[in-house]
């Protein structure tokens, strides 16, 4: 729907690619962007900007709502906390209330964002092949259509990997942002 809207109708974004035809990026990393700064065209680098507005807002849209509407669950929570009404009460000031209670908002939401990385990876997948960004997600669908069946168990085992690699740190960041979490502190049951 993005394309038939911004490409198709108002032609205002590209369809697919990650630069302009005409454009030509000496490769440093491997990421058009960063080599477009790297190489200092800033042409090519509005271009890439160009052709990375439709598949992050693809890609981004559905995460972004969950995450807002479970940051916005946890905020409510803690607004009517206890603490809260301690903190103004002492005649705190709103940024600082508002700081203590997104720290007790973030844990749940931290979460679920590492939990919503698998369905981003995914996702990924069908952004690739629609947008024709080559990458991991396109590799494992043309490695399915030429039946490459060690390429496609090794691009799932590296998804797999990346998938566990974010769950543990999502776990991390939720025992620093969570006290009560951590192990070893305070009394044991």
């Amino acid at each position: 729907m993005l394309i038939l809207l911004f490409s198709v109708q108002l032609q205002l974004l590209p369809t697919g690619a990650q630069i302009d035809f005409g454009d030509e990026v000496t490769p440093i990393t491997g990421l058009v962007l960063i080599d477009t700064l790297l190489n200092g065209e800033p042409a090519a680098f509005a271009s890439a900007v160009r052709h990375l507005i439709l598949p992050s807002i693809t890609l981004g849209t559905a995460l972004a709502a969950t995450v807002v509407r479970v940051l916005r669950a946890g905020l409510i929570e803690a607004k009517n906390a206890d603490f809260v009404e301690a903190l103004r009460s002492r005649g705190v000031s709103h940024t600082t209330v508002v700081r203590h209670m997104l720290r007790n908002a973030l844990p749940p939401t931290i979460t679920m964002m590492g939990v919503k990385i698998g369905s981003l990876l995914g996702g990924a997948i069908v952004i690739e092949t629609i947008f024709s960004w080559p990458g991991l997600g396109r590799l494992i669908i043309e490695a399915i259509q030429a039946r490459d069946y060690p390429l496609v168990q090794g691009g799932v085992l590296v998804m797999a990997a990346l998938f566990v690699l974010v769950s543990l740190c999502t776990d991390i960041v939720h025992g620093v942002l969570d006290p009560r979490i951590r192990q070893g502190k305070g009394r044991r049951a």
